[in-house]
């Protein structure tokens, strides 16, 4: 009895180490979860992500990612761009970008606006100044009008740049002062309307006939 009773708490053990570890495989799936926002979606206002995002649709607003964020499907975004990293595609962004690692802008694509990033991997269009804190690689396909600041530049046969070049130590006193902008909600009036009544008119025409009586 003894025997077959060590037997079932084994089974049972092995069947909880079993739940755990299908627990486990659930968490991370919740951890590597993508927002998709699908090919002609149109968001009108600001979008903030917690976690990386595919992006095929519009948005009209700035948005905000904690982590990647990946354009694809000749996207739009229309606002300024906070992400950990990101990726262009397809598509075109008006409005300043601040990524705090990795950026990459493939072939045709377009950005109208002041750029920031700690590396960058340029091969499409930019019309704004463009900051890197480490490194900045220009590819045959690059065309930029702006002025570009880095402690590495690689450049590319091909590539086409408008503007002045910051290299080295002295590209750091060139960084941009970026400021996340601050929404403010609507200043509403709490003071109550003013309405008069139908009796209030009425005594007050009363009154003004009786004062010309007298």
């Amino acid at each position: 009895m003894g025997f077959n009773r060590f037997n079932q708490d084994d089974d049972y053990n092995n069947e909880l180490e079993n739940n755990e570890q299908g627990q486990n495989s659930v968490r991370e799936s919740f951890r590597e979860e993508v927002s998709i926002f699908s090919e002609g979606l149109i968001i009108e206002g600001n979008v903030s992500v917690e976690s990386p995002l595919v992006m095929k649709g519009k948005i009209n607003g700035n948005l905000f990612c904690k982590q990647s964020v990946e354009l694809k499907d000749n996207a739009t975004i229309s606002g300024d761009v906070h992400a950990d990293s990101l990726n262009l595609e397809s598509g075109e962004i008006y409005g300043d970008v601040t990524i705090s690692n990795q950026m990459t802008l493939r072939n045709d694509t377009y950005i109208k606006g002041n750029i920031k990033a700690d590396t960058l991997d340029i091969n499409g269009n930019v019309e704004g100044n463009i900051y890197a804190q480490s490194e900045i690689s220009f590819s045959s396909d690059a065309k930029v009008q702006g002025d570009v600041s880095a402690l590495y530049i690689s450049i590319e046969k091909g590539a086409k740049i408008s503007g002045a070049m910051n290299i080295g130590e002295m590209a750091k006193t060139q960084e941009p002062v970026v400021e996340t902008p601050v929404y403010e909600e609507p200043v509403v009036s709490e003071e109550p309307a003013v309405e008069e009544t139908v009796e209030e008119t009425q005594e007050q025409e009363m009154e003004e006939q009786n004062d010309s009586l007298f």
